[in-house]
């Protein structure tokens, strides 16, 4: 009865001792990690009709979650030389589906244009970042787009 009573309360203390030890901060000098990896995506490129030439005002709607706000979209809009981009987007809080490429100005930037839709699995994925430990890295996923004429 004494040895069991012993044992468990050894018991008790050494692993006490070891959820301690878990919670402290690592030997590289940061606090551990917890949870998955993560990366950041950022979302670029350029629109342009048939010819090439750049169409500004075209709107860029990157669908999904987007920064666990609730949002199920993402707006942007191409300048002058028909290029967007977006801030770094975090993976762990951020998951894009599809991208919309709409003209909503008619005639005013070179004419009507046909609505486009792509995924990120069809745009070029460049590794900008190097990973550290838990960071899997920065990526750019970038696209050309060609849009036709109505």
């Amino acid at each position: 009865m004494l040895i069991g009573k012993v044992i468990k309360w050894l018991c008790v203390a050494v692993l006490g001792v070891m959820g301690f030890s878990a919670c402290s901060d690592d030997p590289m000098g940061g606090a551990a990690a917890y949870g998955s990896p993560t990366a950041d995506y950022k979302y670029m490129g350029t629109v342009t009709d048939e010819v090439g030439n750049p169409i500004e005002g075209i709107n860029v709607v990157l669908s999904g979650i987007v920064n666990a706000t609730g949002n199920a979209s993402l707006t942007l809009k191409t300048d002058k030389d028909g290029k967007f981009a977006t801030v770094p987007l975090k993976s762990h809080s951020t998951q894009i589906e599809s991208i919309d490429f709409i003209d909503v100005d008619g005639e005013a930037n070179g004419g009507e244009f046909e609505s486009q839709t792509i995924t990120p699995k069809d745009m070029t994925k460049t590794q900008t970042k190097e990973k550290d430990r838990w960071f899997v890295g920065e990526f750019e996923l970038s696209a050309n787009i060609k849009l036709k004429k109505q």
